[in-house]
């Protein structure tokens, strides 16, 4: 069975954290977890989500839910409330859901105070990972039987009846999406004509009947790697430079202008070829040298989770080219875990975790229901887990030349690590704390350092545009 691991990496040379992991979020496969009735019900809910795939598109996130309230042997002692239709919702019936409520998402914390949950849907994220794996030659060795077997289930599981695939779950296919879901299963050892009902015939079918794989958009276009299959013509026959253009109408959302296509076309005709050449390519060789260190310095200031799961592939992909033995690559390669999750529908790859911004929305909910004096606990290590995860630092260095901002005093997305200041989650993040400061220090633990509020009122400020909200 697949596990959920809390806070675990410190025995790993190649991983590094700035507040011993707290937070961090890990799936495991053990084979040999779990009870015959346990992953009993693991099947039933995975069948159920794919019997259900075109009513119900997201997951319920059900695997780490069953793991928590398993461990924690929860019983909801407080009889569910009934209303019918005709009958007045008086306060004690109110007052039982909300304690039900309430009690579930105190059972439902992890043991570092913040409540794991899925960030993902786009369909593009998992494909482009797995071709960074299989082009590096660690697919197999990061990627285990059973990793792969999810991987392909969440690929099945989220398949149009059309034979594509959207941008992401419940849309309209993309020839973007559909071509690197089809490579994905393709390089995961699925044959041209196999998978779960036909899943790559018809992917493929869908390609060829809308011209082909060289309509995908530009950003396919750099991630394209199979030569033969999803083709009208010979590979060594195509005309690249006249395919530069080309985009299927499922992906076009705006139509080229002429001045782009002029610019594009004058950036391939004449720079290219001339920055490729003495004494020009002097000065391709010092931007990519540039390009190198800001990738570098981005790595190192999110301790290589990345600013999120799009960027991550490329930036492990350009330390492996400079380097494929190097310590850049192999601490890139031991955050992928940091990215995956698992649930009924399979493994995919979350945008980025989402550990602050879900804790400090769900603690105040719990602070608004009144129920201190019964969820004492369950605030005190929500409390501890925000005080915690708060950026202590700026970005080292002159942080401005590498394009960054101040982030001392910040909240990120997820969890201190990654390093990334973000406006909203500092707001909500913040919201709690000063609400903590208020309340008896016995129940909900010490309040956050007065220096940490101004750190936070600081950055807030700082990101504030005149006369408009907060940037993200």
């Amino acid at each position: 069975m697949w596990r959920l691991k809390i806070g675990e990496g410190s025995n790993d040379p190649y991983l590094y954290s700035t507040n011993n992991f707290l937070g961090r979020q890990t799936w495991e496969f053990d084979p040999n977890a779990g009870t015959a009735e346990e992953r009993a019900e693991v099947e039933e809910a995975r069948l159920n989500f794919y019997n259900n795939r075109y009513n119900v598109q997201p997951s319920s996130d059900l695997l780490w839910q069953m793991q928590f309230l398993r461990e924690k042997k929860m019983q909801q002692t407080i009889p569910q409330p009934k209303i019918e239709d005709s009958e007045e919702v008086t306060y004690e019936v109110t007052t039982a859901a909300v304690k039900r409520s309430v009690h579930l998402f105190s059972a439902l914390q992890s043991t570092h105070g913040h409540w794991p949950a899925e960030n993902s849907g786009p369909m593009y994220y998992i494909p482009p990972l797995v071709m960074s794996l299989y082009i590096t030659g660690h697919l197999n060795t990061i990627f285990s039987r059973e990793h792969r077997k999810e991987i392909l289930r969440y690929i099945y599981c989220h398949q149009n009846e059309d034979g594509g695939w959207g941008l992401s779950i419940g849309v309209h296919s993309t020839m973007f999406c559909t071509t690197l879901n089809y490579i994905c299963m393709r390089l995961l050892g699925v044959g041209p004509d196999g998978g779960l009902n036909n899943a790559c015939e018809r992917a493929r079918k869908w390609i060829l009947d809308r011209g082909a794989v060289t309509t995908i958009s530009s950003w396919g276009k750099t991630w394209l790697s199979l030569r033969q299959e999803l083709h009208t013509e010979p590979y060594d026959e195509i005309d690249w430079s006249k395919k530069r253009h080309l985009c299927a109408k499922e992906d076009l959302h705006y139509t080229n202008t002429l001045l782009q296509i002029l610019l594009w076309d004058s950036l391939y005709l004449f720079s290219e070829p001339l920055l490729n050449r003495w004494p020009f390519n002097k000065l391709r060789r010092k931007a990519l040298k540039v390009a190198m260190d800001l990738i570098h310095y981005e790595d190192e200031n999110s301790r290589y989770i990345t600013i999120g799961c799009v960027e991550k592939p490329l930036c492990m992909l350009a330390c492996w080219v400079e380097d494929p033995n190097g310590i850049y690559f192999k601490k890139h390669l031991a955050r992928v875990v940091d990215c995956l999750w698992v649930g009924e529908d399979g493994m995919k790859l979350q945008g980025v975790a989402s550990q602050s911004w879900d804790a400090s929305l769900l603690l105040q909910a719990l602070l608004a229901t009144n129920l201190y004096d019964e969820i004492g606990p369950t605030l005190m290590k929500g409390h501890n887990f925000l005080k915690n995860s708060q950026v202590r630092d700026n970005p080292p260095g002159d942080f401005k030349r590498m394009f960054r901002h101040i982030s001392k005093g910040s909240w990120t997305f997820a969890d201190q690590d990654h390093g990334w200041q973000v406006s909203d989650c500092t707001a909500e993040s913040l919201k709690c704390c000063v609400n903590f400061a208020m309340m008896a220090p016995e129940m909900v633990g010490e309040k956050m350092e007065e220096e940490q509020f101004y750190d936070a009122v600081n950055v807030l400020l700082s990101l504030q545009v005149p006369y408009i909200e907060c940037l993200s």
